[in-house]
């Protein structure tokens, strides 16, 4: 079998394909990772975030903004311009949304890696983490840096993927650049954006009918970005609402479709004897 996580890409699919195409082996699904459950960090979260994330939602003195920033865009932005074609610039698309956030709002701001390589590797997400944390902080405008200090916080690097979506889960809001990070909050209902460089996020926000809450840097200019997500953030109500059907129904879909690839493998397992369990 080949399994196709979106529309557009099992159309890519079967114009690989070609005249191989075979419509029982070759099928359009849903990423896996809107199945991943989710767990409740084993370790203590940081006394700032645990605080931020411990009252329900609708019922927090301020909300809380997941944010997630791509290491490997943000540490070589010259060379991602190129790779990717840009005309945004990607660190100016994060920090402009994030000092309208703090200047605007008072939502804190928890920012959530996703590629756990370490600081100084080109693809880290706490490094990046790091950066973006150090310019709020030192930022010209002093409202900037002075609610930098108080509503802003890293989530370390040292949960499990199902812990990670546990915290994105309980954000009010969430963006992400890596598209895994953002279907932890799709997949949980979380009214979610995304800053994307690739065509995969955009058919995945598809399957959730939130395509409209893809910004591109390749498509659109700094300011655009932006303002795109101010949109987003401000309109999170009608957004949760709006995604609770489809996100149930491609849960239920990655699981159907876990089972399907799953069966063959069952029906080859040899038969146990009495009192022993297959491996």
């Amino acid at each position: 079998m080949a399994w196709a996580r979106d529309a557009r890409s099992f159309e890519v699919l079967k114009n690989l394909l070609g005249q191989d195409f075979d419509p029982q082996r070759h099928l359009s699904g849903v990423d896996v990772a809107f199945a991943l459950e989710t767990h409740p960090p084993r370790r203590p979260l940081p006394g700032p975030i645990a605080t931020w994330l411990a009252d329900e939602l609708g019922h927090r003195a301020a909300p809380v903004i997941g944010f997630n920033v791509s290491g490997l865009i943000w540490h070589d932005p010259v060379a991602m311009r190129v790779r990717y074609g840009f005309k945004a610039d990607y660190r100016e698309c994060v920090l402009d949304f994030l000092r309208r956030v703090l200047r605007e709002s008072d939502a804190r701001i928890l920012l959530i890696p996703h590629v756990l390589t370490p600081p100084g590797h080109y693809e880290s997400d706490p490094g990046a983490n790091d950066a973006v944390m150090a310019a709020l902080r030192s930022d010209s405008d002093e409202r900037v840096r002075g609610a930098a200090d108080r509503r802003v916080a890293s989530v370390p690097p040292v949960y499990d993927p199902m812990e990670m979506k546990w915290i994105i889960s309980r954000a009010d809001w969430f963006c992400g650049t890596r598209m895994h990070a953002t279907i932890a909050g799709l997949s949980s209902g979380v009214p979610t954006a995304a800053i994307a460089y690739s065509v995969k996020t955009a058919g995945v926000f598809e399957t959730c009918d939130q395509e409209a809450h893809v910004a591109d840097p390749r498509s659109s200019e700094t300011a655009d970005i932006r303002d795109q997500l101010w949109a987003s953030w401000c309109d999170r109500a009608a957004i949760r609402a709006a995604l609770a059907v489809p996100a149930g129904r491609n849960r239920q879909r990655a699981q159907r479709q876990i089972s399907t690839i799953l069966a063959p493998a069952v029906l080859a397992t040899p038969t146990a004897h009495a009192g022993e369990v297959p491996a």
